[in-house]
C-alpha cells in the first residue's frame, strides 16, 4: 500500500496557489492522501483514466441533463505530455522506416514483411509442438525445410507448410522431375533435365521461370536469396547465371567444358563452378572457378587432374570439398590442396558430404547377399579417420547432422555418433521411408504422404 500512496501522491502534486488553500496538502506541496475521502480519491483516478484512455465517443455532445465530467488540471497536463510523447514516437518510427527502405532496399521484400507480421501477430507456435505434417503428392517427391518448416516438391504438387502444420501454400507443379536445393530461408526447385525453375520462401512462390534458356544441369541458393542456375548453352557446353534476390542477372559465365557441379556460399558472397574436359589421350582435366558475386573475372581458377569431378561443396570453415571418381579432396579457400584420399566411385552405392567435410559412403559387399558397408571418412589435413558400419538392408539416404551420422533404409532410421559410430539408435517405421530432413534440430522421416518426427526413445 506504501507504493500505491507514493504513486498517487506524485501524480496529483500541483504547483498552483490552490495547494495552499486546501488543508489536504502537506507543507511540501504533496497531497496528503490520509485527508482525502475514498470517494475523492476514486474521482481523481477516474478523471485520469478518462483523459488518458478516452473513448472514441468523447466527441459526442452531452445533453443538457448530463453532467459534464470534472477534469483535473494536473491530469490534463499529464495527458497532454503523454499524447506528445506518443506522437513523437510515431514520427521517429516512420522516419526510421523511410531511412531503412532507402539505404537497405535490397533487404526489403514481400517475404520479409510477411515474416515480420507473422512474428508480430502470430500466436508463438513453434515446430517443437508438431509431430507430423500430412500431404497428398503422387510421385517423384523430394523434401527439405526452410525457416523451420517442410517443403515438399512432387511432379504434381508443391506444398509448403506453416508453423502450425497446415498447408501454408500449395500449387500445381511445373516440374516433371523436381530437384530441390534449399538454404536456411530460400528453396530453389528446378526441373531436372528440363528448363523450368522457381524460387520459394516460407510463404510460397516468389519467382517462376518457365524457360531458363537451356536444359538445367544444376543450381544452388544462398540465405540472402542469391542463386545460381547452370544450364546447357546454345553456343557453349556450360553456361551459368548468378541472380540477386530480386531475380536480376549479375554474373554470366560461359564454358566449353562439361558441367560437373556448382555451389554457393551460405551468405551468397561467392560461387564455385567445377567443369572438366577430356583430352584425346583420355586424361581428364578439371577446372575449379571461384567467382565473387557481381565481379566479372574469377577470383581463382584452379586446374586438377584427380579424375572426373562429381560434386563440390563449400564447408562451414570456408574450405572446399571436391569428390572425384578416383579421389576425395579438401582444399583451402584459395584452392590449395590440404588433404586427399583415394575412392572408387564405381563401388559407391551412394554418398553424402557433411558441412564440416566428412564423406559418408555406402558400398555393396559382393559375395554376401543383401549386405552393405557404410564408411565415414574424415580428412583433417594431417591424417584420415575411417569408420565402418555394416547393415543388411540397402540404404535409401545417408545424412550427417549435429554430430550424428544417419543411415536411412526403407523401414529404418539408424543414428550413429559421428565420432566413433557409438550411441546407436534405431527407429522403425511401418511406412516406406523416402528421405530424412531436419526441422528445429529434430529429425523427421519423409514418406509418400506424411513427414513424421522421430522419437528415438
Amino acid at each position: 500500500m506504501k507504493n500505491k500512496n507514493s504513486f498517487f501522491s506524485n501524480l496529483f502534486s500541483q504547483n498552483g496557489k490552490d495547494k495552499k488553500s486546501d488543508n489536504s496538502y502537506s507543507a511540501d506541496g504533496r497531497i496528503n492522501l490520509s485527508k482525502i475521502s475514498e470517494s475523492e480519491e476514486s474521482e481523481k483516478k477516474q478523471n485520469i483514466l478518462k483523459i488518458l484512455f478516452k473513448d472514441k465517443k468523447h466527441k459526442e455532445k452531452y445533453s443538457s441533463d448530463e453532467e459534464r465530467p470534472v477534469i483535473d488540471a494536473e491530469a490534463k497536463r499529464i495527458s497532454e505530455r503523454f499524447n506528445t510523447a506518443h506522437n513523437s514516437l510515431w514520427i521517429v518510427l516512420l522516419t526510421f522506416v523511410v531511412i531503412f527502405c532507402i539505404f537497405f532496399s535490397e533487404g526489403v521484400s514481400t517475404g520479409n514483411m510477411q515474416h515480420i507480421f507473422r512474428n508480430m501477430f502470430g500466436r508463438g507456435e513453434v515446430n517443437e509442438s508438431i509431430s507430423g505434417y500430412y500431404f497428398s503428392i503422387n510421385n517423384n517427391a523430394v523434401f527439405d525445410s526452410i525457416s523451420g518448416i517442410p517443403v515438399v516438391a512432387g511432379s504434381d504438387r508443391i506444398v509448403i507448410f506453416s508453423p502450425d502444420g497446415s498447408h501454408e501454400y500449395s500449387e500445381e507443379s511445373e516440374y516433371l522431375l523436381p530437384e530441390l536445393k534449399a538454404s536456411d530461408k530460400i528453396a530453389l526447385i528446378y526441373d531436372k533435365g528440363g528448363k523450368a525453375y522457381g524460387i520459394y520462401d516460407e510463404f510460397g512462390q516468389r519467382h517462376f521461370q518457365k524457360d531458363a534458356g537451356g536444359k538445367i544441369y544444376g543450381g544452388a541458393v544462398a540465405n540472402d536469396g542469391t542463386y545460381v542456375i547452370s544450364r546447357k548453352g546454345n553456343e557453349y557446353m556450360t553456361e551459368i547465371n548468378v541472380y540477386t534476390s530480386t531475380f536480376e542477372v549479375i554474373n554470366s559465365i560461359k564454358k566449353n567444358n562439361a558441367f560437373a557441379s556448382v555451389d554457393i556460399k551460405a551468405n551468397g558472397s561467392e560461387i564455385m563452378l567445377v567443369t572438366y574436359s577430356v583430352s584425346p589421350s583420355g586424361n581428364v582435366e578439371s577446372e575449379i572457378m571461384l567467382l565473387k558475386k557481381g565481379e566479372k573475372s574469377p577470383r581463382k581458377l584452379i586446374t586438377l587432374e584427380n579424375g572426373t569431378p562429381i560434386e563440390c561443396k563449400y564447408l562451414k570453415n570456408d574450405n572446399i570439398a571436391i569428390l572425384f571418381d578416383k579421389s576425395y579432396c579438401i582444399l583451402d579457400k584459395d584452392g590449395n590442396m590440404l588433404s586427399s584420399c583415394a575412392v572408387d566411385i564405381n563401388s559407391i552405392y551412394m554418398y553424402s558430404i557433411s558441412d564440416d567435410g566428412k564423406l559418408f559412403t555406402s558400398q555393396r559387399i559382393y559375395g554376401i547377399p543383401d549386405t552393405y558397408k557404410t564408411e565415414l571418412i574424415h580428412l583433417d589435413g594431417v591424417s584420415m579417420t575411417k569408420l565402418q558400419y555394416t547393415l543388411k538392408n540397402a540404404p535409401v539416404k545417408l545424412n550427417m547432422y549435429g554430430g550424428y551420422a544417419y543411415i536411412i533404409t526403407e523401414h529404418e532410421a539408424i543414428r550413429l555418433g559421428a565420432e566413433n559410430f557409438n550411441d546407436k539408435k534405431i527407429y522403425q517405421s511401418d511406412k516406406k521411408i523416402e528421405a530424412l530432413i531436419f526441422i528445429s534440430k529434430d529429425a523427421f522421416i519423409c514418406t509418400a504422404d506424411c513427414i513424421l518426427k522421430i522419437d528415438w526413445n
